[in-house]
């Protein structure tokens, strides 16, 4: 048995001379295989780098120069995920964002209070979706519109009982996602 180094954490293991000339790199275990190559297996470092399987491209975020691999076709032009999560928070806004629908209407006229109070006694403080009561929420329910405050000239013209829905947070969301129909 000869005594080696671990090449990653420098631990000393022993190894048969045989195996040696097989692996120029040793390694005490397969965690320290793994982090070895995860650390310095990467890009130009990797064995199988071809240098014109990639292109040169600048992140639309940082300007930064990166290399990409031609054959993808789902390029995203960041050079990190970092990146471009940056760049969507800053320019994917109000009316460049694809599911833009106006801005957010904080004023739903002055009737609103006494209408949401009737909505909500109608519905016995339950969610008319989920069967929740209000008591089961640290929040109160919410009042939806069944038919968009923006269709209507006034937001009071909006508020009317038949128009009006009671539902928990939740279940709100995902009417105003799309995914529950009422």
């Amino acid at each position: 048995m000869v005594e080696v180094k671990c090449e990653y954490c420098g631990k000393i293991i022993e190894r048969i001379p045989a195996r040696l000339k097989l692996n120029k790199l040793q390694f005490c275990n397969a965690e320290c295989y793994s982090k070895y190559v995860s650390k310095y297996y990467r890009g130009r470092n990797h064995p199988h780098w071809k240098e014109d399987s990639h292109i040169k491209l600048e992140c639309l975020n940082c300007g930064k120069i990166y290399d990409e691999i031609i054959q993808r076709k789902d390029r995203s032009h960041f050079c990190s995920n970092k990146c471009k999560y940056e760049w969507q928070s800053s320019e994917l806004v109000g009316d460049k964002r694809y599911n833009w629908k106006g801005g957010y209407i904080p004023y739903y006229g002055t009737n609103w209070i006494e209408i949401r109070k009737r909505a909500l006694k109608r519905d016995n403080f339950t969610c008319q979706l989920c069967g929740k009561h209000e008591d089961e929420f640290d929040i109160s329910l919410d009042i939806h519109h069944k038919i968009s405050i923006r269709k209507f000239k006034e937001p009071e013209d909006s508020n009317f009982l038949n128009n009006l829905i009671t539902l928990c947070r939740r279940c709100h969301m995902k009417v105003e996602r799309g995914d529950e129909l009422l």
